[in-house]
C-alpha cells in the first residue's frame, strides 16, 4: 500500500482541509511531498527561511524555541492531523520555532511554489486552502485579542474621570448619493501601493463592484461595535482610526491613501474594534463580503489576489504581536498565541514607578485594535510613551502618598 493511501483518512480529517471536496483533496495530495522523519530529526529549524506547511500523517512532532541561556524551551506538540508552518506557505519568513520528530513520523509537505501552481492549475483547491489558513490565523488573532481583553480587565482602571477628555462632535453621515462615477474617473488606483499587483482589468472590476464614495470631513466610514461585513480602500484623503477608551474617544492613527483596512471582515463577522472617520474629504471604495464571496466562487483573479492580501495581512499582524509579547515577557512565547497576562505582569513591574495603569490600558488597547486589521503596525508601539496624562496623579503616586509619614 502506498504511503498516501495508508494515511488518507488522517490527512483528510485535518482542520485545514475541511473546505475541500474529495476530488479537490486528491489534487492537493498530488502537489504534496511525503517525508519520513527519524526520532529527533528536525523538520523546520528556528531562524531558517521557511516557505512550506506540513501536515502530520503519523507520529508526533515537538515545537521548541531557543532561550538566551540553556536548552531550548519546549512549547507544544503537533499530533496526527495537525498542520504546522501554514503561515510561511502563504507569506515566507524565518521559522519562529524548531519542529522535530518525537518518534518516527511521517508528514506531507506543501511548498509555496506548489501552492502557486495550484492557483494556476486548480484555483478552487488553492482558494479553499488559503481560506482554511485565513480561518486558522483569524482564530489565533481572536485568541490573542481575548487574552488582551482579559489583561485589560485585570488592570481595574478607575472610571471616575471617564467623562473627561476630548469632546467629539456628532459625526457627519455620508451621503450615499455621493458615490458618483466622477470620483472613479479621477482616481489612479494603479498608483496605490496596496493595488500594485492588480491588472487594469482587475482595477476596472474593483470600481464596478465597489464604487468610489465620497465621505465629507467628520463622516464615519464605519463605527466601533458594529458588525463588520466589508473592507475599505482609502483612495483619496486621510482617515482617522478612533477607539473609545473609558468612554473617551482616542485617536490611534491616521491612515493615508492606499491603506486597505478592515480586511478580516471579509471572512469574519466580528464587531468593529474601532471607528474610521474622515479627517477631511475622503474617497474610499467599500468591498462587501457577499460580493467578495461571489467573486471567489467565480475564480476571479481580483478576489484571489485580495484573498492572499487578507491572509498575508493577518499573518504579519499575528507574527508582530507574538514578537511584541515575547519581548515583554520573561519567557519565550508560544509562536501560536503567546502569554499576554505574563507580558502585562512584566510591564507592570517595569513601569510601576513611572506609569499609570490607565497608560498601560491605552497601550494594550492599541495592540488590540492593531490586531483587528486597521492598518496599524505593532512596530508603532516603539514610539508610544507610557506615561500619565498631565494633571493626573498615577496610582503609584496615590499609594505612596497614603503611606508617606506625616
Amino acid at each position: 500500500m502506498a504511503p498516501i493511501e495508508k494515511h488518507l483518512d488522517q490527512l483528510h480529517n485535518a482542520t485545514l482541509f475541511n473546505g475541500l471536496s474529495d476530488g479537490d483533496f486528491s489534487l492537493l495530495l498530488g502537489a504534496m511531498r511525503h517525508i519520513e522523519l527519524q526520532p529527533g530529526q528536525i523538520l523546520f529549524e528556528e531562524g531558517r527561511a521557511g516557505d512550506s506547511l506540513a501536515v502530520v500523517a503519523s507520529g508526533n512532532l515537538r515545537v521548541s524555541v531557543k532561550k538566551p541561556v540553556g536548552a531550548p524551551s519546549w512549547v507544544s506538540e503537533i499530533r496526527v492531523g495537525d498542520v504546522v508552518g501554514e503561515m510561511s506557505c502563504v507569506d515566507p519568513a524565518p521559522r519562529s520555532a524548531t519542529v522535530s520528530a518525537v518518534q518516527s513520523a511521517e508528514v506531507y509537505e506543501l511548498s509555496r511554489t506548489m501552492l502557486e501552481g495550484l492557483h494556476i492549475h486548480a484555483p478552487k483547491v488553492a482558494i479553499a486552502l488559503v481560506r482554511g489558513i485565513i480561518e486558522q490565523v483569524t482564530l489565533r488573532l481572536r485568541d490573542t485579542n481575548s487574552q488582551i481583553e482579559q489583561a485589560l480587565s485585570s488592570l481595574n482602571i478607575a472610571t471616575e474621570n471617564a467623562g473627561q477628555g476630548s469632546n467629539t462632535s456628532s459625526p457627519i453621515i455620508a451621503d450615499p448619493s455621493a458615490q458618483a462615477n466622477h470620483y472613479g474617473a479621477t482616481l489612479h488606483l494603479a498608483e496605490l501601493p496596496s493595488l500594485g499587483s492588480l491588472t487594469t482589468e482587475d482595477l476596472a472590476l474593483l470600481q464596478t463592484v465597489a464604487p468610489p464614495q465620497l465621505y465629507p470631513a467628520g463622516a464615519n466610514l464605519c463605527k466601533e461595535g458594529q458588525t463588520g461585513a466589508s473592507c475599505f480602500l482609502i483612495a483619496k484623503g486621510h482617515v482617522q482610526v478612533i477607539k473609545s477608551i473609558q468612554s473617551i474617544e482616542r485617536l490611534l492613527a491616521t491612515l493615508s491613501p492606499g491603506a486597505l483596512v478592515g480586511q478580516m471582515s471579509l471572512v469574519d463577522s466580528s464587531p468593529r474594534s474601532a471607528t474610521l472617520r474622515s479627517a477631511g474629504d475622503v474617497v474610499a471604495l467599500e468591498l462587501g463580503r457577499d460580493v467578495f464571496e461571489n467573486l471567489l466562487q467565480a475564480n476571479s483573479p481580483l478576489a484571489v489576489r485580495f484573498q492572499e492580501q487578507i491572509a498575508v495581512a493577518g499573518i504579519r499582524q499575528l507574527r508582530q504581536a507574538n514578537q511584541r509579547f515575547a519581548q515583554l515577557s520573561d519567557n519565550p512565547q508560544d509562536p501560536r498565541t503567546g502569554s499576554i497576562m505574563g507580558a502585562v505582569q512584566r510591564m507592570r513591574k517595569q513601569q510601576q514607578e513611572e506609569s499609570d495603569e490607565a497608560a498601560m490600558h491605552s497601550v494594550l488597547t492599541y495592540m488590540h485594535t492593531a490586531l483587528n486589521e486597521w492598518g496599524l503596525s505593532m512596530k508603532d508601539l516603539d514610539h508610544i510613551k507610557v506615561a500619565k496624562e498631565d494633571g493626573k496623579i498615577s496610582n503609584a503616586e496615590v499609594s505612596a502618598r497614603k503611606h508617606r509619614p506625616k
